[in-house]
């Protein structure tokens, strides 16, 4: 899979960025700066999902290999199997599943079943646990819809 180099830039900030010294005081105001930057790069990988979805749904007429779609596909799994509940929060990774199962139920609005049914089968497989029970149910959700499709 191919990343572009903004994608590619943002995860190695996640990945580098939110390591904190393990030891030795930390001044609160440095947490506080750390949970800021992690904050900004979480939001810079999503906006590097969810704009190109966005470009994508107001394609006409609908192209299920847009480059758009397949840009915010690749984006959202890189994105989610990148971080972890251990070094980035447990918040960070239910983000990062909620914005693929938003890429899936776009691709699914526009009838791109394949797209969509990847998506959703990715979150049912990397989201387990308890905790995520909530992304797989919505992830199935999204399969039974498809199923009932014509």
């Amino acid at each position: 899979m191919r990343i572009c180099p903004a994608v590619s830039a943002v995860l190695a900030s996640l990945a580098l960025g939110a390591c904190a010294p393990q030891s030795g005081y930390q001044q609160p105001s440095s947490i506080q700066q750390l949970e800021t930057q992690q904050k900004q790069l979480v939001d810079q990988m999503t906006a590097l999902t969810i704009d190109p979805l966005n470009a994508f749904l107001r394609e006409e007429p609908v192209d299920c290999k847009s480059a758009n779609l397949t840009k915010a596909k690749s984006s959202s799994m890189i994105g989610a199997s990148v971080v972890n509940p251990t070094k980035h929060g447990f918040d960070v990774v239910v983000t990062s599943g909620v914005t693929v199962l938003r890429v899936a139920d776009g691709a699914k609005s526009r009838r791109c079943k394949d797209v969509a049914r990847e998506l959703y089968e990715f979150v049912v497989s990397t989201y387990i646990g308890s905790g995520y029970s909530g992304l797989r149910d919505r992830a199935r959700i999204g399969l039974d819809d498809l199923r009932a499709m014509p």
